[in-house]
């Protein structure tokens, strides 16, 4: 059982490339006319970091591998481990930041205006696809417990935004949305086409 639920979570980080843990942020911020910064924090729980570690002793799959492949991994004092992935430049070269071509645009707005937005195509065609078919109902149900009360966070800001379809924050100066996990993973969210934010520029 522990093998076949391992599995499910590996799976899971696949059909979720943008919040491949249990709770995970990935936050755009414009520096610049022309650059910009994308931070991606991902975290796993050291139940399930240990249940990975673990299931990777004698598996003929590394879960571990579909975590933290690119950025760096800090094995944390609780037991759980951190994934940061920081990249920096500039607009066409952030384009493909999940390695996609056009997953993230950024697109001049006029009188000082960005407007960033990042594409849930692949979120909508891979959430719950691979993991409903791949496991019986009781691994499933095993294993979607440990997705309960997590959560992935998009966040972009930089500057003052100005227009949104995300959740802006009190100082006005970024935008974000924030969907449980488990809804992710079995296809339950509900999203939009895009997520977008205008910035005015720093």
């Amino acid at each position: 059982m522990l093998k076949r639920a391992a599995k499910f979570l590996a799976l899971a980080l696949l059909a979720l490339p943008l919040a491949a843990c249990f709770d995970g942020t990935i936050e755009v911020s414009v520096t610049s006319a022309t650059t910009a910064r994308i931070e991606a924090v991902q975290v796993i729980n050291a139940d399930t970091y240990g249940m990975l570690k673990r299931a990777d002793e004698d598996v003929d799959y590394s879960a571990l591998d579909e975590f933290c492949t690119v950025g760096k991994l800090t094995e944390t004092e609780d037991g759980g481990a951190t994934c940061t992935v920081v990249k920096e430049g500039s607009f066409a070269t952030l384009r493909n930041f999940n390695g996609t071509s056009g997953d993230l645009t950024f697109e001049p707005a006029g009188n000082g205006l960005v407007r960033v937005s990042m594409s849930t195509k692949g979120l909508r065609d891979m959430a719950g696809a691979k993991v409903e078919t791949t496991v019986d109902g009781e691994t499933r149900e095993m294993a979607e417990a440990y997705f309960a009360g997590h959560t992935m966070t998009i966040r972009i800001g930089g500057g003052a935004v100005t227009d949104t379809n995300l959740t802006l924050s009190k100082d006005k100066e970024s935008a974000e949305v924030v969907y449980p996990l488990l809804d992710l993973v079995t296809g339950k969210a509900e999203l939009p086409q895009e997520f977008y934010a205008v910035v005015r520029l720093p």
